[in-house]
C-alpha cells in the first residue's frame, strides 16, 4: 500500500513540473493582450543593393577600372553622401580588370539597422582599352624636367643614364592626346596605364627621347595579386633636344628663393635704399644668399663630372629705371630684384628672372609732428643782437627753395640757401638744418641727406614761404612718395 501511494505522489510532482515548463506566461508578466509586438523583438538586418554602393562611392561603368572601383569602396569613404548609409568596415575580396568584375565585402548600416553583404560588380569596362599615342604636348614649356640635374650639376651621360633607369619619371614632362576618344595621358607611372619615356644621346650632345604607352590591367584571385599589360604604342617624342643651359640653371636657381630673400634695415628709411642703388646702377640690398649659396659654390667653376660653370649672382634689376621705389610717406620699399649673372647684372642686360617684393616697417615721415621729430630747423644770428632778429622777423619768403637734387645730374646735391652767410649787412642769418655748426642736407653720397638722428634719407627739394612780421616758417619738404608739410618756429641761434 505504501509502495502505491509513494508511485501516486511521484506521478503528480511530474505533472506538475510539466504543467509549469509548458505554460511561462504563468511566471512572466504578460504584455497588453491588445498589442501585436513579439515579446522579445529583433532588430530586421538592412538591406544594401548595388546602385547603393554605386551612388555612395560615384562610380560610373566606363569610366573607371574594376580594381579603381574596388579600392574606392575598400576606403569606407563614400565621395557623396547618402541619407541613412555607412560604411565601416568594407573589404575587396576579388577584381579583374580585363573582365571588368570585382566582389567586395560591405558593412555598416542604412536606416539604422546593420548590414553586411558580399556583392559582386560587372561591367567595369577598361576606359584607356583600344587606345593608342596620338599628338604630344608639354606639361611645361619643356619636355625635360631639370630638377636632379641641376641640383646636382649633372653631366649629360649621367642624367641619360638615370632618366632610363627611372623610365623618364622625374626627367621627363609631357602628355598625348589619344587616337580613339578625348582622353590624354600623362607622363610617368599611373594606376590604368604607363607613359614612360626612353633616352638616347644624339650629335654629341643632343637627345633623342621616344615614348612608350601601355594599359596596364589588374586582377586580384585567391587572395594573389598580378598585373598585365595591354599593348604597347611607342612614338618619338623629340628627335633632337638640347641639355640644361646656363638660362636653366638661373631659373631653377630663381625659385629658391622667396620674399625674405630681400634683407633689408627697418631703422633705415628706404630712400636711402633707393638713392644708392638708383645712382650706383647696383644693389645696396642686402641678399639672404643662404637660400642659394650652394648652387652658388656648385656652379662656380666646372669641376670633373659636372656639366657647366655660371657665375651665379643676386641683384636688382634695372635699378635706374624703376627696379626699386621708396616710399618715406608709408615705411615701404618696393625691389624688383633678380637672379642673373654678374655680366647680366653689370650691364643690364638680358636679365630674365626676377620679381618685384614689398618691404615694410621702415622709418616714415607722414605728420608735422613727425617731420619735427627729424629735423631740427635753426636761424643762424650773426651778429648776435635784436636788430638780426628783427631782421629776421621782417623777412618775406614766397616758396624759396632751400634745397633740391636734380635727379638727372646725380651724383650732384645743390644746396641753395636762400639766406646768405653772415657779412651781409643786409640779412645777417642763414638757416640750417639738423646741425648749425654742418649743414646736412646733401651731405652724403647721392644726394642724401641726414636726419637728427644721423639717418640717411633722400630728400628732393625743400622750400619755403614766411610773411614778414611772423617769426613763423612754413616748410614744404618733397621726400620719396610725395610731400608734406609744417609750419615751425625756428630755433634762433648763434654762429658759433
Amino acid at each position: 500500500m505504501k509502495t502505491i501511494l509513494n508511485n501516486i505522489m511521484a506521478a503528480a510532482i511530474i505533472c506538475c513540473i510539466f504543467l509549469f515548463a509548458g505554460c511561462p506566461n504563468s511566471a512572466i508578466p504578460k504584455t497588453d493582450i491588445n498589442s501585436n509586438a513579439p515579446l522579445n523583438p529583433q532588430i530586421q538586418p538592412g538591406e544594401i543593393s548595388e546602385q547603393d554602393i554605386m551612388s555612395a562611392f560615384a562610380l560610373t561603368k566606363g569610366n573607371i577600372t574594376a580594381s579603381d572601383a574596388a579600392a574606392k569602396i575598400g576606403t569606407n569613404a563614400p565621395s557623396a553622401s547618402v541619407a541613412g548609409l555607412t560604411f565601416s568596415g568594407n573589404t575587396v575580396t576579388a577584381y579583374d580588370d580585363k573582365a571588368g568584375t570585382f566582389t567586395v565585402k560591405v558593412k555598416g548600416t542604412k536606416d539604422g539597422k546593420p548590414f553586411e553583404k558580399e556583392l559582386t560588380f560587372t561591367g567595369f569596362t577598361h576606359p584607356y582599352a583600344g587606345t593608342e599615342l596620338g599628338s604630344l604636348h608639354y606639361l611645361s614649356g619643356n619636355i625635360f624636367v631639370f630638377d636632379k640635374a641641376i641640383e646636382k650639376n649633372m653631366p649629360l651621360d649621367t642624367f641619360i643614364a638615370d632618366a632610363n633607369a627611372a623610365q623618364g619619371e622625374g626627367f621627363v614632362s609631357f602628355s598625348y592626346s589619344l587616337s580613339a576618344g578625348s582622353k590624354t595621358v600623362v607622363s610617368g607611372k599611373h594606376s590604368e596605364y604607363e607613359l614612360t619615356a626612353l633616352l638616347t644621346k644624339v650629335h654629341g650632345d643632343k637627345v633623342k627621347i621616344m615614348a612608350d604607352y601601355k594599359i596596364i590591367y589588374k586582377k586580384l584571385s585567391g587572395g594573389n595579386k598580378s598585373v598585365e599589360y595591354g599593348p604597347v604604342s611607342t612614338k618619338t617624342a623629340k628627335e633632337s633636344e638640347s641639355y640644361f643651359t646656363q638660362d636653366d640653371v638661373l631659373k631653377y636657381v630663381f625659385g629658391k628663393t622667396n620674399g625674405n630673400f630681400v634683407k633689408v634695415d627697418t631703422n633705415k628709411f628706404a630712400s636711402y635704399y633707393y638713392a644708392m642703388s638708383k645712382f650706383s646702377n647696383s644693389s645696396a640690398v642686402q641678399f639672404d644668399m643662404t637660400q642659394i649659396q650652394k648652387y652658388v659654390d656648385l656652379y662656380r667653376i666646372k669641376d670633373a663630372g659636372e656639366h657647366l660653370a655660371v657665375n651665379i649672382q643676386a641683384g636688382i634689376n634695372n635699378p635706374k629705371n624703376g627696379g626699386i621705389e621708396a616710399n618715406d610717406l608709408t615705411g615701404e620699399l618696393t625691389v624688383n630684384y633678380c637672379i642673373a649673372t654678374a655680366d647680366q647684372l653689370s650691364d643690364q642686360n638680358g636679365i630674365k628672372h626676377s620679381r618685384p617684393v614689398i618691404k615694410k616697417g621702415f622709418q616714415k615721415i607722414q605728420t608735422d609732428a613727425d617731420i619735427r621729430s627729424h629735423f631740427i630747423f635753426t636761424v643762424i644770428l650773426s651778429p648776435r643782437n635784436e636788430d638780426s632778429k628783427e631782421k629776421w622777423k621782417n623777412k618775406s619768403l614766397q616758396n624759396a627753395r632751400l634745397f633740391h637734387v636734380n635727379e638727372i645730374y646725380m651724383p650732384i646735391g645743390v644746396l641753395i640757401n636762400p639766406l646768405p652767410e653772415p657779412g651781409s649787412t643786409a640779412n645777417p642769418y642763414y638757416l640750417s638744418v639738423c646741425d648749425p655748426g654742418n649743414d646736412l642736407l646733401g651731405s652724403g653720397n647721392y644726394g642724401l641727406s641726414k636726419d637728427t638722428n644721423n639717418r640717411d634719407i633722400y630728400i628732393k627739394n625743400i622750400s619755403l614761404n614766411k610773411t614778414a612780421g611772423n617769426n613763423d616758417l612754413k616748410v614744404s619738404m618733397e621726400l620719396c612718395g610725395g610731400t608734406v608739410e609744417m609750419t615751425t618756429r625756428p630755433f634762433l641761434g648763434y654762429n658759433p
